[in-house]
């Protein structure tokens, strides 16, 4: 990559790759990289001036550096609320041993990037990044919290801010930045699933790209079963894919006579995620079975 993470005032940008397969990425807040100048202008006819030599040679270098950081780290082995700090300040800056890439939340179709956007889930996402981005002193379009460029001057300038932040403020900052780096389609998303009481219900609903995806007849109707019973089911079951889908909607929303049922949710899209057969199992139910043993109580 020759661009670097840039907010809309330091000239960031918002870049669209359309991939071979047709997936679309945005990339926001990235500008160009800048290449250093020459400080000194041709035709001057200025004197270039003899290196400096160095007081010790490279290995005297490499002696000196990791004898100062085998110091370093056994006298940190005894501060936790200093490493949590420097930890945190690694992971939004970035070193050359800590990297961290937040998730980028491609979507696949403009369709789907619209519904994810108008999902609860994300508004309260993106209203905690505003949150974090004033704690740390960030611009308010700053793309992201972490995945930074490893520059070291900005870690220590950013160290330095988090040392006068409370234990509850590094907390917050570090449980935002795990946040930003978790990877759909992984099984960490599912390990928290495992533990924590998350009900899709509260923080999106199925609309137009949800239904637009939904193709296959026989899992409409198993959906059309759910949310309006086994005898509707069992009437449409030769309807076609797009009438199911439509009834579906209609109890969803309570419309054409139908019982509202708002909290219906897809089982896919549960937690944890199930399946509508016992075969062609999608990879949310697969992950979500291969871990349950884990933490079963």
């Amino acid at each position: 990559w020759d661009f670097d993470q840039a907010s809309k005032k330091q000239g960031g940008e918002v870049f669209i790759e359309i991939r071979h397969s047709g997936e679309v990425a945005v990339h926001k807040g990235y500008a160009p990289r800048r290449k250093a100048k020459d400080k000194t202008k041709d035709g001057e006819g200025a004197k270039a001036e003899s290196p400096t030599r160095p007081e010790y040679s490279a290995p005297m270098e490499n002696y000196v550096d990791l004898h100062r950081l085998a110091a370093a780290r056994a006298v940190l082995l005894g501060h936790q609320g200093v490493a949590l700090r420097s930890l945190a300040a690694h992971l939004i800056v970035g070193a050359p041993n800590i990297r961290v890439a937040p998730e980028p939340m491609r979507a696949r179709k403009e369709e789907i990037a619209a519904s994810l956007a108008a999902s609860r889930g994300q508004e309260a996402f993106e209203k905690e990044r505003a949150g974090i981005a004033k704690l740390l002193a960030l611009d308010d379009d700053a793309p992201a919290v972490a995945g930074g460029n490893g520059d070291g001057w900005r870690l220590a300038e950013t160290f330095a801010r988090l040392i006068k932040l409370s234990d509850d403020e590094i907390a917050r900052i570090l449980t935002f930045i795990m946040a930003e780096a978790l990877a759909p389609g992984h099984e960490g998303v599912d390990c928290l699933a495992a533990i924590l009481k998350i009900d899709i219900a509260d923080w999106m609903a199925p609309g137009d790209a949800f239904f637009d995806l939904l193709r296959d007849k026989k899992i409409a109707n198993a959906m059309l079963g759910e949310i309006a019973g086994s005898e509707i089911a069992a009437a449409n079951a030769d309807s076609p894919a797009k009438v199911q889908k439509a009834i579906i909607r209609n109890c969803l929303e309570g419309r054409n006579g139908r019982e509202k049922t708002p909290n219906w949710r897809p089982r896919w899209l549960q937690f944890p995620a199930l399946s509508y057969s016992v075969t062609g199992k999608p990879g949310a139910v697969r992950r979500a079975e291969m871990i349950a043993p884990l933490f079963a109580r």
